[in-house]
Order: C-alpha cells, then structure tokens, then sequence
C-alpha cells in the first residue's frame, strides 16, 4: 500500500519485499550458524581438554542463546553443567525440541568439565550474558538463587 501510494510499481514493491525477506532469511542463517559453530567449538575444547578455550567459547555461546532468548537451551546448559541435565524434563518441553538432540556432546562433561568449579564458569560466563537480555530475567534469578542455594549446602 505504501509503495503504491507513493507512486511505485507494483514490481517494484515486489522486489522490496523479497529483498527484505532475503535479508530476514540471511540473519537467521548467520544466528543458526553461529550457534553450530560455537557448539562444535565448545565440543573441541572439550575433546582436547582445554579449560581457556571452553571458557571462552561457553562465554559466546551463552551470549548467542541469550541474544536469541532461547531459555530452554541455556536452562540444559546450566543444568549439564551443574550434573543434572535430567531436569530438562520438567520445563514441559516436547522431546522434539529439546536442545539435547544437537548438543549429545554435552553430556560427557557431567558436574566436573575439565577441572573447573562449573558453579563458578555459570556465576562468571553465562549469568551475565543471560542478564542482558530482559526475557530472561526470571531464569537469571531462578538460576542466582539455584546456584546460591548450592554453595549453601556445600559449606
């Protein structure tokens, strides 16, 4: 409508629109790719036992899965990490979208991954990139408190 008004073509407008549906197409490809490469970096750095790189590589996956607000994924990271990727059940998932399909990886990790205090790598890498994203408000505090609840035990 607004292309017509202004006087356009109706080729024209066509073709905005495609290229609009184009480049809509290419950042989700560019978000799914980024994903994939930080899972595949993060599974190396596991599979050669490098602490820097996991570190690291965890900091940019959680910052893309909470760009994308995906609080189901990051719920399985904090839960793998923290020995209990079991609980993923309880968010009432379909077993079709569970993040487990794609990061099978992840499971070898278990409570300890590569001699790090795994309550520390969440504390330091993935509640803050989760902080910045307000959708995910609700799982950072569920986390904090999680994670607090934990280190009290422990003491």
């Amino acid at each position: 409508d607004k292309f017509v008004r202004s006087g356009a073509s109706s080729l024209e407008s066509a073709k905005q629109m495609y290229n609009k549906l184009v480049e809509t197409e290419k950042q989700t490809s560019k978000a799914i790719v980024t994903r994939s490469h930080c899972e595949d970096r993060l599974a190396c750095a596991i599979a050669l036992g490098s602490a820097s790189e996991f570190r690291a590589w965890l900091s940019l996956y959680s910052r893309c899965l909470s760009i994308s607000g995906d609080a189901g994924a990051l719920r399985f990271l904090v839960d793998v990490l923290l020995g209990n990727p079991n609980d993923i059940d309880d968010m009432g998932e379909a077993e079709s979208t569970r993040p487990t399909r794609s990061c099978w990886w992840f499971h070898s990790v278990g409570s300890q991954c590569l001699g790090l205090d795994n309550k520390e790598v969440i504390r330091k890498r993935i509640l803050p990139e989760m902080s910045k994203n307000r959708q995910l408000q609700r799982l950072t505090n569920e986390i904090s408190m999680e994670l607090d609840s934990l280190s009290f035990h422990f003491k």
